[in-house]
């Protein structure tokens, strides 16, 4: 069976217009739409998905149905890709076909080897231990260890708790502010010690 390739604005995302009431409306029918078709079998990936800006999808040819899917979020970074694990599928095993896509959601065709790229460096990514620098979500050992210590990432390389936050410059430099006073001081991420010792020493959580 062969296949095309298509990629479009997620429905579910600020990326489909919404400047008229009609437009507005129009986004509302689509949402409903696709979830009364997508099943709910995605345990890794079911609070990602309203964050995808991009679906690529891959099209069996003789079904017009979608094979394998790639979520890509509004930095151009692969979120996900399904079926993968004991990841159905968001688009997989419904009755939405390349036509709808394209009617509803302005699907444009593009090449096998753009999707191939981003799923092959996905599973790549994937295959890192959670040891290793960054890691299967591009997570630094310093984003891990805010995590782990409870405090809230926003997406926007920022973290905060309580009336601090943390933001990151580069992958070597971050600020800690007070969200009260707006006070920001600047330190550099050394080594991973050197990072826990600064959040001790300079924040309150």
């Amino acid at each position: 069976m062969g296949h095309s390739y298509i990629k479009f604005s997620s429905p579910t995302s600020n990326t489909v217009a919404t400047t008229t009431p009609t437009k507005r409306i129009l986004k509302k029918l689509i949402v409903s739409v696709v979830t009364t078709f997508v099943p709910k079998a995605n345990p890794d990936y079911d609070v990602l998905i309203d964050t995808v800006h991009e679906w690529l999808l891959e099209i069996n040819i003789e079904d017009k149905k979608p094979n394998r899917e790639i979520g890509i979020d509004k930095y151009g970074q692969t979120l996900l890709i399904m079926p993968w694990r004991n990841n159905y599928g968001y688009w997989s095993d419904n009755n939405i076909t390349y036509d709808y896509f394209k009617e509803a959601f302005k699907a444009v065709d593009i090449e096998k080897v753009e999707f191939e790229i981003k799923w092959d460096a996905f599973i790549k990514q994937e295959s890192l231990q959670e040891s290793y620098e960054f890691d299967k979500r591009g997570f630094s050992k310093y984003y891990r260890h805010l995590e782990q210590s409870g405090w809230t990432y926003d997406g926007y390389m920022t973290f905060a708790k309580g009336k601090e936050k943390i933001l990151f410059d580069t992958s070597e430099a971050f600020y800690i502010e007070n969200i009260d006073s707006k006070v920001r001081k600047e330190f550099q991420c050394k080594n991973i010690n050197n990072f826990i010792n600064i959040i001790q020493n300079h924040t309150s959580c």
